[in-house]
């Protein structure tokens, strides 16, 4: 009992004095851990160093964008005591410069701005600079009389991008009004014209007004000049219509003036004979003439001068033969005069002329014009007298036999300029071209086609390709493309496509194709209409061109075609043609030259005919029975064998 108490008294004794030297301990420690900074105070029972702390570290804090932060700090973990208190940090962003970005000509741009590197908030908000080209001026450059100007543009300096495009201001002329002329009775005047005061180039030519007396009961209240030759013998035609002059009658007048009327009523012919081997020194003939007889004025040996109106049309048979002492002949337009119809055997007094005057100008130089496109057979056929040079423009397609027959002359040099590269088959071989100088120094050429350039549009003038089948280009070598010519003359084209805005000037265009099927335009083709591969005008009632068939088909001109056009037919081919009432004309040279192995006509009243209608090939016409006289006495159907053809009964 004693030794067990002892023993729990040992164990007491030996728990307190442990305890106690570990409170000692503990008091201790907190007293010598101050911070080395803090004052340290003298230990007193009753303050805290009466104890030793157990310090525990206070983790600092970093500071954010928004929130402050704090120091590390120290407290006793026994009593609590702050033994190092924590400092506040501050708070705030860390700043970074957003680059300035210069805009482009395409881009957006910007100015300098700042944002937080840390939580990327924008604090200073970049302002944005629109894209934005640096404009550089194209000056505009004025016109000249011959070459295009243009109005001021702009342009970016750095990308180039044309930001207004210059307008093309085409070239034009300093204007001027050349004033008209009044014509008087025996001089020509003209119409008001306009010219360029810088290069003098006339751009509104000034037509020439004839000379013309001011009649009143026939004689001219300006000079006294009768209206016409008085006593002359005058006919009525069987239509009552016009007035025929049938000879000289009581006239005893060495210059003989035609009327242009008689009683009221036109005079329009000169009947066969009519003033043969008379003492005649000059003629004038009014523009009322249509046709001059055969051998109207031959042998009137003293006949000097002849002056011819724009009306005549016609010239039979030797009307002027053996006018041999011709020296001056006036005509008041060459183009009409290159479209009269002329017979051979000096029908016209151009033989025998020295000297050739159009509008009243003297031509030594003759330019035929570009408003026509055939030069009809004996026009310029020439007995002694020449001219000085000949020039012949690319819209020429027909050229008549014997037309320039002795034009030339070997006594001195002639150019014959020529704006083809080779004589077109539809060109006589007697119209005497052959031998002249073939000059062609204004033909372009490239691998397909040579061309002419006409008032900056290309002409064509000769298709050196082997296709058969052709679509015509619109454009060549920048040049808008105005009309086909003769390039395809005699070529062995089977078809060929037209694009819109090229011409075709007539249907000898397609002389001697004599395999051609085919003519294709689109269908808003503003000029042409093609009709199972026939070439039509527009509004269809011109078939200007007749695509061959098998010769076994036979073909019935449409009811809307009131006009078969120059050359429709020539090189075609086809069983038979029937021409139906509706057809009023016949073109010049329609049938001449053609495969078509007849032509039937319906109506009993022959059509208006053209120059040559059918040349060469007029034994293939069949006409009513009832109408073969009617036929017969039109004027031109086959002027040199005389009219023949074959008859059925309707």
């Amino acid at each position: 009992m004693k030794t067990g108490t002892r023993r729990n008294r040992i164990i007491r004794i030996v728990l307190f004095t442990v305890t106690a030297l570990v409170l000692l301990f503990a008091l201790l420690s907190c007293s010598s851990s101050n911070d080395d900074n803090s004052p340290t105070t003298p230990s007193s029972p009753s303050s805290s160093s009466s104890h030793i702390h157990t310090e525990v570290i206070l983790e600092a804090r970093e500071a954010t964008c928004t929130e402050a932060g704090l120091t590390q700090g120290k407290k006793c973990s026994v009593c609590g005591e702050i033994l190092l208190e924590q400092k506040e940090t501050p708070y705030g962003h860390t700043e970074e410069i957003i680059e300035a970005v210069s805009p482009t000509c395409t881009s957006v741009g910007n100015t300098e701005g700042k944002k937080c590197s840390v939580c990327q908030e924008v604090l200073v908000q970049p302002i944005a600079l629109p894209a934005e080209h640096k404009i550089q001026i194209i000056p505009s450059v004025a016109p000249t009389c011959t070459e295009s100007g243009s109005s001021m543009g702009k342009k970016c300096s750095v990308c180039k991008e044309i930001l207004l495009e210059p307008v093309e201001i085409s070239p034009r002329h300093s204007i001027e009004l050349i004033p008209e002329r009044e014509a008087t009775c025996t001089e020509y005047g003209s119409t008001e014209g306009e010219k360029c005061t810088v290069c003098g180039t006339v751009t509104i030519e000034p037509q020439p007004i004839p000379p013309s007396h001011k009649f009143e009961n026939g004689v001219c209240t300006a000079c006294g000049e009768s209206e016409g030759s008085q006593g002359l013998l005058m006919e009525l035609s069987e239509d009552k219509e016009y007035y025929i002059v049938a000879g000289i009658g009581s006239c005893e007048d060495t210059v003989i003036k035609i009327p242009e009327s008689y009683d009221g009523v036109a005079v329009k012919r000169i009947k066969t004979g009519a003033f043969t081997n008379l003492q005649i020194e000059e003629l004038i003939i009014p523009k009322s003439i249509e046709r001059i007889g055969q051998g109207a004025f031959a042998e009137c040996k003293s006949l000097k001068k002849v002056t011819l109106g724009r009306g005549v049309k016609t010239f039979k048979r030797g009307a002027f033969h053996g006018c041999t002492a011709i020296e001056d002949f006036y005509i008041e337009s060459l183009s009409d005069w290159c479209r009269s119809n002329l017979e051979p055997e000096e029908s016209s007094p151009m033989y025998y002329a020295k000297n050739i005057y159009a509008n009243g100008e003297l031509i030594k130089d003759l330019v035929i014009p570009r408003d026509i496109y055939q030069v009809n057979a004996f026009t310029f056929y020439r007995g002694n007298y020449a001219f000085d040079s000949i020039y012949i423009p690319c819209n020429i397609t027909t050229v008549g036999n014997t037309s320039f027959s002795r034009a030339y002359s070997t006594l001195h040099d002639i150019i014959a300029k020529c704006e083809l590269s080779s004589i077109p088959v539809s060109w006589s071989s007697g119209s005497g071209i052959r031998t002249f100088e073939w000059s062609c120094n204004n033909i372009t050429t490239n691998e397909l086609y040579d061309y002419v350039i006409v008032d900056g549009c290309a002409y064509l003038t000769n298709y050196k390709g082997n296709e058969e089948a052709v679509a015509v280009p619109s454009v060549i070598d920048g040049y808008s493309v105005l009309s086909i010519g003769m390039a395809f003359s005699g070529k062995n084209i089977v078809s060929i496509s037209i694009p819109n805005g090229v011409r075709v000037d007539t249907g000898n265009s397609f002389a001697g194709c004599t395999r051609l099927a085919a003519i294709a335009v689109e269908e808003d083709n503003p000029l042409y209409t093609a009709i199972d591969g026939s070439l039509y005008s527009k509004d269809k009632t011109e078939l200007i061109r007749f695509a061959t068939s098998e010769t076994s088909i036979s073909f019935v001109i449409p009811s809307f075609v009131k006009v078969i056009g120059m050359g429709a037919f020539t090189s075609a081919s086809a069983g038979s043609v029937v021409i139906p009432e509706t057809v009023e004309e016949l073109g010049d040279r329609c049938f001449c030259k053609t495969n078509v192995e007849c032509v039937y006509f319906i109506s009993t009243t022959p059509p208006k005919v053209g120059s040559n209608t059918f040349g060469y090939s007029w034994r293939i016409m069949i006409v009513p029975s009832e109408a073969y006289e009617t036929y017969r006495d039109v004027d031109d159907f086959w002027w040199e064998t005389g009219f023949s053809a074959s008859t059925y009964t309707p």
